[in-house]
């Protein structure tokens, strides 16, 4: 009985032992490294460049304003012109006019931020007689968003190009100089050529002279230029009426306001 018991403690303490050794030889467990995954940031789109042509959201326009903005050469504008005003650009003098018309808009649209407005019918840039087109312009373009005056393209310092469609494309619109504007400014490059070689006194005696003859029309609308502080204008006009040259339309100017300061004055007592 007491050898019976002996073996089965025997066993016992053997399993033990097996136990223990099968246990504690176990190689000690390691974590596990998982290689975490950098995702790549995603990249925003590149915003689009802010457009420098303002006052409309019509992409047809913006395109094309911003193909004017990218001119470089004369040829590359001409070719952008509406067809049906090209016939009358043709002439030596006109042509020339329009070159430079065009030159300048190319010039100042470097850095200018465009405003696109419709055409109002009821304005214009161009003196009745003196330009033509025949193209009535259906939008404005301008560096200057108020146009409320009768600017001429290209001219004060800001650019306009005048665009109207050509089918489904648009074009600039180009007004031609008439025969009549041709002949004035041939009279005003005359009287200036004529009054270069007069003394200052000869200057100022025609100016009075001339003074005299004018209509109280005429007269009447240099008065409300010279009232409303437009000398420039006042003698714009005298030069555009009468073909004189610079000098003698302000010697005229001078001599209406010593008549208009003498009629202001009161009437001496008897």
């Amino acid at each position: 009985m007491r050898s019976k018991i002996a073996e089965t403690h025997s066993f016992t303490w053997l399993w033990g032992v097996l136990l223990f050794v099968g246990v504690g030889c176990q190689p000690k467990s390691q974590p596990i490294e998982t290689q975490t995954q950098v995702s790549e940031p995603v990249k925003s789109p590149d915003p689009e460049p802010v457009s420098r042509v303002q006052g409309t959201t019509d992409r047809e326009v913006i395109a094309f304003v911003e193909s004017l903005i990218e001119l470089k050469s004369i040829e590359e504008a001409y070719a952008l012109v509406h067809p049906n005003c090209l016939p009358a650009l043709q002439g030596e003098i006109q042509k020339k006019d329009c070159n430079l018309r065009l030159q300048a808009g190319i010039r100042n649209a470097a850095e200018d931020i465009f405003a696109v407005s419709t055409y109002d019918t009821s304005k214009t840039f161009w003196k009745t007689g003196e330009f033509e087109t025949a193209v009535e312009p259906q939008i404005v373009v301008t560096t200057k968003p108020d146009w409320a005056k009768a600017y001429f393209p290209f001219q004060d310092g800001f650019t306009k190009w005048l665009l109207a469609k050509d089918g489904n494309q648009w074009r600039i619109v180009m007004p031609a100089m008439t025969e009549l504007k041709i002949e004035k400014d041939r009279r005003v490059a005359e009287g200036t050529a004529r009054e270069f070689k007069m003394t200052n006194q000869e200057q100022a005696q025609s100016g009075a002279e001339i003074a005299k003859s004018l209509s109280d029309e005429l007269k009447a609308e240099l008065k409300t230029l010279i009232d409303e502080n437009n000398k420039v204008g006042a003698i714009k006009r005298l030069r555009d009426e009468l073909g004189c040259g610079l000098l003698v339309a302000k010697g005229i100017i001078e001599s209406l306001n010593a008549e208009w300061a003498a009629a202001k004055e009161p009437p001496s007592p008897n």
